[in-house]
């Protein structure tokens, strides 16, 4: 961003999180961040590197603490059993290439869409927008870009207390 802008908006502040050991809400408070204005949380290319217990808590911190109305915008991973992987595009080709390349990175968060939008409401979260590969594929991207891998998915959901 300091790249592209000269500098930082004074309304941006990068913070440092391990999602494993840190509690979010007070990192982000510790930081200066108002619990009390409407938030959009960005939170791209994590959970599926994070423990199960670890998604619930943060996206539960959210929840609890947000202001009403504000926003968490996240991708995750399908669960797909090995056998069914080729019914979805690249699916089998990206995770013999991960497995073959990123051993030391294995995604140990993965979920079904109805698990999904189920964890988000038992948290008090209101599932906003739930895109799938084409979804995603055909909102972001134009057809000379390629397709979308077939276990990506994008979620928005509200804090909807």
């Amino acid at each position: 961003m300091k790249r592209a802008n000269g500098e930082l908006p004074s309304n941006i502040k990068l913070v440092s999180i391990d999602f494993n050991s840190d509690n979010m809400t007070k990192v982000l408070v510790d930081a200066g961040y108002d619990v009390t204005k409407k938030t959009l949380f960005l939170w791209e290319g994590v959970t599926m590197y994070l423990q199960p217990e670890t998604v619930t808590a943060t996206l539960s911190g959210i929840s609890k603490t947000a202001c009403t109305g504000s926003l968490i915008a996240f991708d995750y991973v399908l669960q797909i059993p090995e056998v069914d992987r080729k019914q979805f595009y690249g699916v089998s080709e990206f995770m013999q290439t991960w497995e073959k390349h990123r051993k030391e990175e294995p995604f140990t968060f993965t979920m079904d869409e109805a698990g999904m939008e189920s964890l988000l409401s038992d948290l008090g979260m209101r599932m906003v927008r739930h895109m799938n590969d084409q979804d995603i594929q055909d909102v972001y991207l134009s057809n000379q870009m390629g397709a979308v891998t077939g276990h990506f998915r994008f979620a928005v959901a509200s804090t909807a207390r």
